[in-house]
């Protein structure tokens, strides 16, 4: 036999390329991570330096708005001895300027912004400088707001003393031109009283500013020496994080070189635990490998054997060798399709052997891929499932059998699973239901046709007295339960349900039932019969106790008074006439005390009494009857009893009196 390899050659020797990308990946990682440290650091440095720029621009706004104080305060006095309107109007004018830009600067600090200032070096030349300050208020931060908020009305304050200085002004030069000198002395005493109160307004203002342009410096300093303790910190874990990583790269480096050699000899170990594999497998299974354009270039022994062809005849050629007509040619391009496109096909296929013996198989087609993802063989791997499919058909046909018999029933069958899910329901019940098949199975059918009993009330899933049976592995079967239609009316059914058991566990019922309404029709007529017959036999006693009361009464007057009449001298004639007489009514009141007695008992109103008598009583009366009624007939009786019969019973004297008077007569 050839020996056709299964699998690749294994690499014996050399280093496995996968090691050798890995290194390579750690260092590149290593690589990373540093560059990542650094420039991790770099942004926390460049955040701290931001700080202490953004606080170095507070610094500087402070120092301008402590100059621009100063320049107004000054621009106050300017005003005072400035003695032309045009004058005072150019100084109030640089004021207001002056002021704008202090509400603007405030309005920074509060908020965040940009100050432009162009400040003239040389008056002649034209030369200034252009400076531009950005700030940025830090967030969630509320330090100096409460100095912008005390500056602010102190601002607006000095913008209003301006507007009123610049009116005293006004009214001193206009008296200056008139010849009332004590007018005029008085406005410039005015003007004086007026800029001694200056001082004051510009001190506290001053106080604000300077504090904010104090504590802007105290906290850059403080910031400053921060920034520098904070940096050198970085500095220290940016080194010693680098070393690590470097150290970490280079131990990985060297294990990985340690175990190249290692992992050589696992490729060796691994190509001969393969090789054993492929031979344990041979002893299983149908296997076979083709190329990627389906040529087979390895068949083991258990292919060669199923299939009839030797491995010279199967080496070379595609798997049509063994097709047969069971599959088209749609099936094998799903085929191909799923193995081509990488993927593993799973599936059942009915071959033909050499000498034409059809035989099925459960087959695994794996692909095996390139490093570009490519399928470049591919691996076969089955087991014959001939006899397996041989029984499947066989429990197709018995199904078959059993779905037609189901059919063809005259009654209503239908099976649940454990949920209570219809499995299965054949035609005469879903015509008696009213439903369709899509509309029945895979439903709760206690919930569809069986949610009521037959009193009117609801019952729920787990109280149905089917289900409850079942459950206890017992058949179900009754004439007392209603079915529901489709429309919503119900219908008596006849049921008979059984349980379903799977590897000893339970998984349901199969339940049989037929439509009962006309039987049930018939059984109400029944009744109804029944009970118009009891009210007429219940009428008939009735007439019969009231005819018998009333023939006993004149009855018991005509033996009394023909036994009063016996009693007397009378003819022998007479005396024939009187005992005829009395013999027949007592014969008509027991034929009327029977018949009385008879409408009890059918009437279920006849009372038998419990009482003690003596037997010996009972005798001598039946004695005494029977003896008068045959005196004539020439017939003799004789009563003997035994001496083991009790003298005494419990019972009703009356009814036995009865009984045996009329056994005697008869």
């Amino acid at each position: 036999m050839k020996n056709h390899n299964l699998v690749p050659d294994v690499m014996e020797d050399g280093i496995s390329s996968a090691k050798i990308y890995f290194q390579l990946g750690i260092y590149l990682t290593g690589f990373i991570l540093l560059f990542s440290l650094d420039l991790f650091f770099g942004n926390l440095i460049g955040e701290l330096n931001d700080q202490v720029e953004n606080e170095r621009s507070r610094l500087v706004i402070g120092e301008m708005i402590v100059l621009d104080l100063e320049q107004v305060e000054s621009g106050f006095y300017q005003m005072a001895t400035v003695t032309n309107s045009r004058g005072q109007e150019r100084i109030r004018i640089q004021l207001q300027e002056r002021v704008t830009e202090l509400r603007h600067m405030l309005d920074v600090l509060e908020h965040g912004g940009t100050i432009e200032r162009i400040t003239e070096v040389n008056i002649e030349s034209h030369e200034s400088i252009h400076r531009i300050v950005e700030y940025q208020r830090p967030k969630n931060s509320s330090e100096y707001v409460m100095e912008v908020i005390d500056l602010l009305p102190k601002i607006i304050q000095i913008e209003k003393e301006g507007d009123k200085f610049i009116k005293l002004l006004r009214e001193r030069d206009a008296l200056s031109e008139l010849d009332n000198s004590t007018a005029f002395l008085e406005s410039i005493r005015g003007v004086k009283n007026y800029i001694r109160t200056l001082p004051q307004l510009f001190v506290r203002a001053m106080e604000n500013a300077n504090r904010l342009f104090f504590q802007s410096q105290k906290k850059l300093s403080k910031l400053e020496e921060n920034i520098s303790r904070q940096t050198r910190f970085y500095r220290v874990l940016q080194i010693g994080f680098s070393l690590i990583i470097i150290l970490i790269t280079l131990l990985m480096g060297y294990w990985i070189l340690r175990h190249v050699q290692a992992s050589n000899r696992n490729l060796q170990k691994l190509a001969r635990d393969l090789e054993f594999q492929k031979f344990a497998l041979d002893q299983f299974a149908i296997v076979s490998a083709t190329d990627v354009t389906g040529k087979i270039i390895y068949a083991n022994d258990q292919f060669c054997e199923i299939s009839g062809y030797t491995h010279e005849e199967l080496i070379g050629q595609t798997h049509r060798i063994v097709k047969s007509d069971e599959h088209d040619e749609r099936f094998f391009r799903e085929l191909w399709h799923t193995i081509a496109s990488g993927q593993v096909w799973h599936g059942e296929i009915k071959n033909r052997s050499k000498e034409g013996r059809e035989y099925w198989v459960s087959a695994v087609i794996v692909p095996l891929l390139d490093e570009k993802g490519k399928p470049f063989r591919y691996v076969s791997i089955r087991t014959d499932i001939t006899h397996r499919k041989r029984m499947e058909d066989a429990i197709t046909e018995s199904n078959r059998f059993l779905q037609s018999l189901a059919d063809t029933m005259g009654e209503g069958v239908y099976s649940l699973n454990k949920e209570g899910e219809c499995t299965f329901v054949n035609p005469k019940a879903l015509e008696l239901l009213g439903y369709n098949k899509f509309e029945f199975l895979g439903e709760k059918i206690h919930d569809l046709i069986h949610h009521h009993d037959s009193q009117g009330s609801y019952v729920p899933s787990e109280d149905c007295p089917i289900l409850q049976s079942v459950l206890k592995n017992k058949i179900y079967t009754t004439e007392n339960e209603l079915f529901f239609k489709k429309n919503g009316k119900s219908f008596p059914v006849s049921i008979s349900a059984a349980p379903i058991y799977k590897d000893g566990i339970f998984d349901g019922h199969v339940a049989v039932f037929q439509d009962i309404s006309m039987r049930k029709e018939a059984e109400l007529a029944l009744q109804k019969a029944k009970n118009q017959a009891e009210e007429a036999n219940k009428a008939k006693s009735q007439f019969l106790a009231n005819m018998s009361h009333e023939i006993r009464t004149p009855m018991n007057a005509i033996i009394g008074m023909s036994y009063l009449a016996l009693q007397t001298d009378l003819s022998n004639t007479q005396f024939n006439f009187v005992s005829k007489i009395h013999r027949s009514a007592e014969s008509l009141l027991g034929l009327i005390s029977d018949i009385l007695d008879f409408s009890k008992i059918e009437a279920g109103k006849l009372d038998i009494e419990e009482a003690n008598f003596w037997l010996q009583d009972i005798i001598e009366d039946l004695a005494e009857i029977l003896g008068h009624r045959l005196e004539n007939n020439d017939v003799e009786v004789f009563f003997d009893i035994a001496s083991n019969v009790p003298k005494t019973f419990i019972g009703d004297p009356t009814r036995l009196r009865q009984i045996l008077v009329n056994l005697g007569t008869n």
